[in-house]
């Protein structure tokens, strides 16, 4: 019981911690605010990209031409976004860190926490996403081996089973 009494001690800590240094927000909202405008101009050129699919003269090369710049747009604002995300999430982890300290947020504690913190967090991204194929590659093989047997093998045996009725030995000696 007085471990959950000292979890709860903790919550109450960080909560007066948050309430009192407002400025941590600020790297947040900033990266809430920018990810709102991609997403609002990733949005905006994919809405051209199909409307511009009913005009005339528009072909098939076209089509194809500009679905790779839109998907390599949008794999680049991706990597953008997951590196922006990774920028202020080592900045607000040492400014945290400072918080705890000393109590309240130390000017230029952002700053370092990018110099410290944000190789480690770029190596903690690529391990999570390595660990993640990992994971998805068995479960895309049984999905595919699932398709398979649904698709391919069921068809085919329910092809050479015998019809309702009568006997499986009866119905191999008529063929």
């Amino acid at each position: 019981m007085e471990q959950i009494a000292r979890i709860f001690d903790y919550f109450k800590h960080t909560y007066s911690l948050n309430t009192k240094n407002k400025q941590l927000y600020y790297p947040q909202i900033a990266l809430i605010l920018l990810k709102t405008i991609f997403y609002i101009i990733t949005g905006l050129i994919l809405y051209k990209v199909m409307a511009s699919i009913n005009l005339p003269g528009f072909s098939y090369e076209m089509l194809r031409n500009s679905a790779a710049k839109t998907f390599g747009f949008g794999f680049l604002m991706i990597v953008f976004h997951w590196f922006l995300a990774m920028i202020v999430e080592a900045g607000l982890f040492n400014m945290y860190k400072s918080c705890i300290q000393h109590g309240s947020v130390v000017t230029g504690s952002f700053g370092q926490g990018i110099k410290k913190y944000a190789f480690k967090f770029l190596l903690i991204n690529i391990l999570t996403i390595l660990g993640w194929g990992l994971i998805i590659v068995p479960y895309i093989l049984v999905g595919f081996v699932t398709l398979f047997a649904g698709f391919v093998l069921v068809p085919l045996l329910s092809q050479y089973s015998p019809p309702c009725g009568k006997s499986p030995w009866l119905w191999m000696t008529e063929k």
